[in-house]
């Protein structure tokens, strides 16, 4: 992969980084407005869109005004006094900002134990495997209308597959991954083959499809979504 920048994917929890992939845990990233764009490194990250974006600017603007209103008499105090209600709107916006919302970050972390918010994956890492059929799958008419996977897994069996540190992973733990790879890898057919019928009314293919730690719940949770695809798929 070479790319100057990162790319966002039908995933909000998943982005393509010029090494590879950067997944978030869906408990933190919701949906596309949590993940934002750096202003310097042009990087896809985590951010707290919380009320304080709209409360800090207007307390602001009328902290601002308000004071050069009611006290300014020159040129030199209407800015002196609009710098200090500006400064005051902040200060009062930020504590009702406070307030008013959790700071999800720090929550996040303090149940989690410190862990990251986030993994990156490097493009030959066997993982990297599960986030490009989780992209692919997530392109899909079917995935985005809802059809296929209808509880909305996929994200979940994307983070439960790579959120684990790679040097303290287990043969199970690979073991687990190389199965929700394969699950995935199945449940992308069925996605396709949904939406070749709903087009031309006939199945893409012909073949049938064949069948603790946070990698065996993806495991689990990838297998459930491949057997939920199955079942759509022979409805129609």
């Amino acid at each position: 992969m070479s790319r100057e920048k990162d790319r966002r994917t039908r995933l909000p929890q998943l982005v393509v980084t010029p090494t590879g992939y950067r997944a978030f845990d869906p408990d933190l990233v919701r949906d596309r407005k949590d993940v934002q764009e750096t202003t310097v490194r042009k990087e896809l990250r985590y951010q707290d869109n919380g009320p304080e974006l709209t409360i800090l600017p207007v307390l602001m603007l009328l902290g601002g005004f308000g004071l050069t209103l009611l006290l300014g008499a020159s040129v030199l105090s209407y800015v002196l006094w609009f710098l200090a209600g500006a400064v005051g709107g902040l200060v009062v916006g930020g504590v009702i900002a406070g307030a008013i919302a959790p700071d999800r970050e720090k929550e996040y972390r303090e149940e989690h134990r410190d862990a990251d918010l986030w993994a990156e994956i490097p493009a030959d890492d066997p993982r990297a495997t599960v986030c490009s059929l989780a992209e692919e799958i997530a392109s899909t008419r079917a995935w985005q209308d809802g059809i296929l996977d209808a509880p909305r897994h996929l994200a979940g069996i994307v983070w439960s597959a790579v959120a684990k540190d790679p040097a303290s992973s287990s043969d199970e733990d690979a073991e687990d991954v190389a199965v929700v790879t394969e699950n995935l890898r199945e449940l992308l057919r069925v996605a396709r083959d949904l939406d070749h019928r709903r087009e031309y009314g006939t199945p893409a293919v012909d073949e049938r499809i064949s069948a603790r730690e946070p990698t065996a719940r993806a495991r689990a949770l990838s297998a459930e979504a491949l057997e939920n695809g199955r079942n759509t798929r022979d409805l129609l």
